[in-house]
């Protein structure tokens, strides 16, 4: 379980809160470089207006998208302070 603020303050680390036409947002995501994206899904999901009423949220997945021309691209070639980075905000959103 993750409390809404902590997924809230991950604005604040470059992620994006992804809202849809409901004005409720189950997903956050986050531009790593080289053609990769990192989404974190939750449920049951921020509702606009209400964040406060949601005070505990589930990770549901976590998600590493490839959307470069370069198809032979591996993980490893992201900066190395961007995946250290990653990994800390994941550690400290589910301490």
């Amino acid at each position: 379980m993750v409390s809404t603020g902590r997924l809230l303050g991950l604005a604040e680390r470059g992620w994006h809160r992804d809202i849809g036409s409901g004005g409720e947002a189950f997903e956050f995501s986050r531009w790593l470089g080289q053609g990769k994206v990192a989404h974190v899904h939750i449920a049951p999901g921020l509702t606009t207006g209400l964040i406060n009423a949601d005070k505990a949220q589930t990770l549901v997945r976590l998600v590493l998208e490839h959307y470069s021309v370069d198809a032979g691209a591996r993980l490893s070639a992201l900066d190395p302070v961007v995946v250290g980075e990653f990994i800390r905000v994941m550690e400290q959103l589910c301490a």
